[in-house]
């Protein structure tokens, strides 16, 4: 079989999950990518029957192509979810009124994340620019006294009176 074959066999044997149907792109990628190493691991033990007689070094092949194909996917994911830019300082715990005139002194379209925005950071290798023991407030209000606040440690979201002081890292949306 030739490499491209063996790629396309993982990735269709791995693109859906008998209880819930079909997986995101990700993960099929990264159930192809156990599978094969699985395989690989049946063909070092001379099990040739389950590494689908595909010697070893084949299967170093396929792995490292399925493990390209992730990083593109991730990459592909990445710029899908996140429009926007995080600044590389944190501007302190401050009242959420403090923090919204702190983020527009930094001019050129800086401003507080909104929840949704929290909750896609919080869900990608980026919370590491976050304090992972605090709270960060938001954009998004709930009301005139009242706005969403975010906290990094558990991803928790709720609301609270903007009197309140929690930490604020500005973002800005980006043009392409």
């Amino acid at each position: 079989m030739k490499t491209k074959e063996i790629v396309e066999l993982m990735l269709k044997s791995s693109d859906h999950n008998p209880y819930t149907g079909m997986i995101s792109k990700k993960d099929n990628l990264i159930t192809a990518i156990d599978l094969a190493k699985l395989c690989k691991d049946f063909a070092d033990k001379g099990q040739m029957d389950e590494a689908m007689n595909i010697e070893s070094e084949q299967w170093v092949v396929v792995i490292s192509e399925l493990e390209g194909m992730s990083l593109n996917c991730e990459s592909l994911i990445l710029k899908q979810q996140f429009n926007f830019e995080i600044h590389p300082d944190e501007l302190g715990k401050m009242t959420w009124n403090e923090a919204v005139e702190a983020v527009k002194k930094l001019g050129d379209g800086w401003r507080l994340p909104t929840i949704l925005e929290l909750h896609l950071i919080y869900n990608s290798e980026l919370k590491d620019k976050f304090k992972t023991d605090d709270y960060y407030w938001s954009l998004s209000e709930f009301d005139s006294s009242i706005t969403w606040f975010f906290y990094f440690f558990n991803g928790f979201s709720n609301y609270n009176y903007k009197d309140y002081t929690y930490y604020v890292r500005a973002v800005r949306d980006l043009t392409i």
